[in-house]
C-alpha cells in the first residue's frame, strides 16, 4: 500500500465528501489541512450550498467543475455506494477512505468498480506529511 499512498498523496486536486462547518469535525480538519498543505480541495456535501468561509460545496462528486483526482471519503460506510457510484460516472478512479468511514461492502463495491482504493487505518492528513 505505500506505492497506492505515495501516488495518491502526489495528486493535487482533491475532494473531500462529507465536509462541515464544524472545524471540530473530522471532516473539516482534512479539508483544511489539506488545503492548508496546498493541496486544491474541493468540499463536496450534499445539504450544503458553501462553507461559512464563502468556500462553494457541490452535491456530488459529477458536479464538481474540472473534476478531481483522489475523493476522500469522510461519511458513514452506508452512504459510500451512491458516492462511489458517482466517482465512476465523472470519471474519477482513486477514493481514500478515512478510518471508520469504510466497511467490507464499500471496500468490496469500490474494487468491482475498478477504483484503486485505500481504506483500514492510514489518515490522509498524516500520510501526505509522509510523502
Amino acid at each position: 500500500m505505500p506505492d497506492l499512498i505515495a501516488d495518491f498523496v502526489s495528486r493535487r486536486r482533491w475532494a473531500v465528501v462529507g465536509v462541515s462547518d464544524d472545524r471540530a469535525k473530522f471532516a473539516r480538519r482534512i479539508f483544511d489541512d489539506l488545503r492548508g498543505a496546498g493541496y486544491d480541495v474541493v468540499p463536496v456535501h450534499p445539504d450544503m450550498a458553501q462553507l461559512d468561509d464563502g468556500t462553494p460545496v457541490y452535491p456530488r462528486i459529477s458536479a464538481v467543475p474540472d473534476g478531481v483526482e483522489v475523493v476522500n471519503m469522510v461519511i458513514p460506510a452506508r452512504a459510500a455506494p451512491a458516492v462511489l457510484r458517482d466517482m465512476v460516472s465523472a470519471g474519477v478512479l482513486k477514493v481514500w477512505f478515512q478510518p471508520g468511514a469504510s466497511d467490507a461492502a464499500a471496500v468490496a463495491l469500490a474494487d468491482e468498480l475498478g477504483l484503486e482504493v485505500i481504506y483500514g487505518g492510514p489518515c490522509s492528513m498524516i500520510e501526505k506529511r509522509r510523502w
